[in-house]
């Protein structure tokens, strides 16, 4: 198999409903969609058998951001939305033609940061249930 790579950027990310979204992209410095695998214990049973721990996957979108607490800015809408679940697309290369879409839960995010200093915050949004990795509409 011959190596394949791709650089994060030019890309999207799309927060709403379709028809208003969010585009965010202009503020975002990273962003990864994270998953986390958790198994639980095994269970013995009488015969000597076990019976395999259950296996669950969560995910998060998360990253950095320049904060904008401008009206319609990300910081304003991330302490607007706080718990708030919207859909997302996270477009993170424009020449893959690729995307991973669901839902998020909105947390509200820091404000400020080092004097003189251009101000950031991190961004941890949990997702609900497993994202959908598929093509970019044309």
């Amino acid at each position: 198999m011959a190596i394949k790579s791709y650089i994060v950027g030019p890309g999207s990310l799309i927060f709403g409903a379709p028809g208003s979204p969010e585009e965010m992209a202009a503020q975002i410095t990273s962003c990864t969609a994270t998953p986390s695998a958790d198994v639980g214990d095994p269970v013995d049973v009488l015969s000597g058998e076990q019976l395999p721990g259950e296996r669950t996957t969560t995910w998060v979108l998360e990253g950095n951001f320049l904060q904008d607490i401008s009206e319609t800015g990300i910081t304003t809408y991330t302490l607007d939305n706080d718990g708030v679940t919207v859909p997302f697309v996270f477009i993170p290369n424009d020449v893959e033609a690729r995307s991973l879409s669901g839902n998020v839960i909105i947390a509200a995010t820091a404000i400020g940061g080092d004097v003189k200093a251009r101000a950031n915050a991190d961004f941890e949004f949990s997702c609900v249930g497993t994202p959908a990795l598929g093509d970019v509409a044309p």
